[in-house]
């Protein structure tokens, strides 16, 4: 999976856009998805209004996933959509032990990308790309 940022204790990313706190900077307001040839799955991050996030933070994080070639979502996550993220990791393909992720440094470019989310919801996602696009 190509992309051109890292993950940073289990709540952030960095990258050349900079470093986000996904946890505590922003919250979950939408996923797009889209199949076929050119499948696709865009998660669309906004920043909080709280008086911890910096006035330098953007005001939202498009991820978008081209090419996918594996997607999970929770069995529940239509009906008890969470907008928070709770922790980000990864995990190897055949591995289904949701309890703990694996860090950047233990990853391979075979590894999955994996967000929890409050009420342990998730999205797990392998593709051949991520975009991270952002908007100030």
């Amino acid at each position: 999976m190509k992309k051109d940022f890292k993950l940073d204790n289990s709540n952030a990313i960095e990258g050349s856009a900079g470093y986000f706190d996904l946890h505590n900077d922003f919250y979950l307001k939408a996923i797009h998805l889209s199949l076929g040839v050119e499948s696709a799955l865009e998660m669309i991050l906004h920043k909080r209004s709280g008086s911890w996030v910096a006035a330098s933070t953007p005001a939202q994080i498009r991820i978008v996933f081209e090419k996918l070639l594996f997607l999970e979502l929770s069995p529940s996550i239509v009906s008890d959509f969470s907008s928070t993220i709770e922790e980000i990791g990864y995990k190897d393909a055949n591995d289904q032990d949701y309890d703990w992720l694996l860090g950047e440094e233990n990853s391979t470019l075979d590894s999955h990308l994996f967000f929890m989310l409050e009420n342990y919801e998730y999205i797990r996602v392998y593709c051949e790309k991520i975009n991270l696009l952002i908007s100030q």
